[in-house]
């Protein structure tokens, strides 16, 4: 049975869920459209949510039912990430979002820690001054992450020359020193002006980083592991929601129920690794576990990550980390081949967009015992899963997570099987 209905008839997640609001719709403010839920109680969120998602599973006919919606711990002022973009109109500058010219000098927003306004703020205050005003026309974006205790500032900019590197270290000198917990500050240099911002394409130009102050990587710790990330590596907005994501992923991967075949070592393929997150996590539950990424600086972090978490451990398995782009006829060489003594579990994490072409169907010629797919997009849910179906595996539990409150998005965990193994059970 084809679950899936013709493309021409794809409902965004988006639109069912706003439409549950239609007053915001009217209201126009940038702010409003980057986190139009923001306003509601969180109880109410999570209740349009959990309705809007059932809506689109039934609308796209997608195999299984969503469990419940795991709610985020901190459902404001939760973002890690956050990026301003400066305007400027004859002497009126803005810190505000795209398309947000006519905004306050400094929108509100109720998903950023206060500490990042507070850093937002200070940096208004320098470029309303006159030493700082040659800066503001060559202002992109304005992007400040961390973790929830300290915070590394990087400055967009479309030109570089002598003047504009000395006011952006003098700027530097008052992150530093401005008792916000600023370590460390970076400048972008982008001339195209893109939207670019570690989460987009990169412009075809490329672009280039140099290192005001600071050390040169992101410190995050979660329980007892540390983790170092560079500047541009991928990085769950929601750290909060950290701990309930790796809790869900290791009980759709390992569930109790379940016992791994004794006497034969399973493979962890970790596709799209980023910084090792997930590698780190379940250090000690495979054989091996190799990690796959197309940012090199994000291969060598989960390489310094695992040596400095795992290294002398006992129990744990062998980690390696790999970097390329991951196509469907770049993985025979990525990957190392299968090996009949080995059970390959794959969990996979791509970026919105989903896969590339190809790379399901690549995955799933492996034969893994079990996928876990993440999505931090909805509404490539459907594609997705029609080409897992083809492929030969079925859908066996979704389990939605609340990791972007206030904004009208989710994050949904996959638990995939091949689909004979069910056949084989029933009989």
């Amino acid at each position: 049975m084809n679950h899936h209905l013709p493309a021409s008839t794809a409902l965004p997640f988006a639109q069912l869920l706003l439409e549950q609001l239609p007053s915001l719709r009217k209201q126009g403010q940038s702010v409003q459209e980057i986190e139009p839920l923001a306003h509601l109680e969180y109880a109410e969120e999570q209740m349009l949510k959990e309705a809007a998602l059932r809506k689109f599973w039934h609308h796209h006919r997608l195999p299984s039912s969503p469990e419940a919606l795991l709610p985020s711990p901190k459902p404001r002022h939760y973002r890690t990430t956050t990026k301003r973009r400066v305007f400027a109109k004859g002497s009126r500058v803005v810190i505000g979002f795209k398309g947000g010219e006519r905004d306050a000098a400094l929108p509100v927003s109720l998903l950023e820690p206060e500490a990042h306004t507070a850093i937002y703020q200070l940096i208004l205050q320098k470029l309303t001054s006159p030493p700082y005003r040659l800066l503001i026309p060559h202002l992109n974006h304005l992007i400040v992450r961390g973790s929830y205790q300290e915070f590394t500032v990087i400055l967009s900019v479309d030109r570089l020359h002598a003047e504009i590197v000395r006011k952006l270290k003098l700027l530097g000198e008052h992150l530093k020193t401005g008792g916000l917990s600023v370590v460390s500050a970076f400048v972008l240099h982008d001339p195209t002006r893109s939207d670019y911002y570690l989460e987009t394409h990169r412009p075809e130009t490329g672009v280039s980083f140099k290192k005001l102050f600071g050390p040169d990587r992101l410190r995050l710790q979660l329980g007892d592991q540390r983790y170092l990330l560079g500047p541009t590596a991928f990085s769950q907005v929601n750290e909060s929601m950290i701990p309930t994501m790796l809790q869900a992923a290791r009980q759709l991967l390992l569930p109790q129920t379940q016992a791994l075949p004794p006497n034969r070592g399973v493979r962890l393929l970790d596709l799209y690794c980023g910084y090792g997150l997930f590698a780190g996590h379940f250090a000690n539950d495979f054989a091996e576990i190799v990690g796959v990424d197309y940012e090199q600086s994000a291969v060598e972090g989960a390489q310094q990550n695992a040596r400095r978490n795992h290294s002398g451990e006992s129990g744990g398995g062998a980690m390696r980390f790999v970097a390329g782009t991951i196509t469907a006829a770049a993985l025979p060489r990525l990957l190392p081949r299968v090996d009949p003594r080995l059970m390959e579990f794959v969990l996979l994490d791509p970026p919105r967009r989903g896969t590339a072409d190809g790379v399901v169907q690549a995955i799933a010629g492996r034969k893994p015992a079990r996928v876990l797919h993440i999505f931090c997009g909805v509404d490539v849910i459907p594609r997705q899963i029609k080409e897992w179906e083809e492929s030969g595996y079925t859908v066996d539990r979704v389990i939605p997570l609340d990791m972007f409150p206030g904004t009208p998005n989710l994050e949904v965990l996959v638990m995939l099987t091949p689909a004979h193994s069910k056949g084989k059970e029933k009989r």
